[in-house]
């Protein structure tokens, strides 16, 4: 039996959640409609076959089996487990402002780098000692009424520059000038020409009113540029809007 597992019928946005609802996950390779999850032992990918098939994510019924095609699939190898500067943070809530989390994490050393996407976030630290000092005083606690799960940061993810950041950052893209009443929906459509869609919302003030703007995240950053080139200055319900890359930090502060 392996600790890998092989999902059906999957919805991108949702499924890490979901499978660490079994337990730890230490590489998941994910791409439209299924996913190739690795945990940390076999119980927890036995429990995930058990449990998760058949469950609803985000509006699917799933299907979860264990892995057969690892010797088929050379670009799929566990990760080696070393320590590392990176941690992930697990569980937080979807409308969480980057600002709140860099606050939080900033207490536990230098952070040279903030990814955040729905409902996760990578840091990375200075130092390895300062990744583990967060791991250690973070996981478990609370924010928002939503229990941390944190960890170290196993995935392997590219030394490449992009032209907005390292990682989630270089995928994504900021949308501006849009109409109040476009939907996370209607947005992530215009955008799936371009390629895999992973992420896509409207971004919101305190009374849960839209700002005219939103975020896309891309699989690659390749496709975020090509969708800054061909869908900038095109028209959506009505309005031209503008595509840049995003810039995390500074663009959509939900707290503004």
């Amino acid at each position: 039996y392996q600790r890998r597992v092989h999902g059906y019928n999957i919805p991108i946005e949702e499924v890490r959640e979901h499978l660490e609802s079994m337990g730890e996950v230490i590489r998941i390779d994910m791409s439209r409609g299924w996913a190739l999850a690795e945990f940390d032992t076999v119980d927890s990918a036995r429990k995930a076959i058990k449990e998760l098939t058949d469950t609803e994510c985000g509006g699917r019924l799933i299907y979860i089996r264990e892995d057969r095609e690892a010797d088929k699939s050379k670009s799929y190898q566990a990760a080696p487990v070393e320590k590392t500067n990176r941690i992930y943070v697990g569980n937080l809530p979807f409308d969480l402002p980057a600002s709140k989390l860099r606050t939080k994490v900033e207490s536990f050393g230098k952070v040279t780098n903030l990814d955040l996407a729905k409902g996760w976030a990578v840091v990375e630290y200075e130092t390895v000692d300062e990744a583990a000092l967060a791991i250690k005083e973070m996981n478990g606690s609370e924010i928002d009424g939503r229990i941390l799960n944190v960890r170290e940061d196993r995935e392997e993810r590219t030394n490449k520059k992009t032209p907005a950041n390292l990682g989630v950052a270089g995928r994504r893209v900021y949308v501006g000038n849009l109409t109040w009443h476009t939907s996370w929906q209607t947005l992530k459509d215009h955008f799936k020409d371009i390629g895999n869609v992973v992420f896509a919302d409207v971004l919101k003030d305190n009374n849960q009113r839209s700002k005219g703007c939103g975020i896309v995240e891309f699989e690659t950053p390749e496709l975020a540029l090509e969708a800054i080139n061909k869908l900038n200055d095109t028209e959506l319900d009505g309005r031209k809007i503008f595509v840049r890359e995003d810039r995390i930090d500074s663009a959509h502060k939900n707290d503004e």
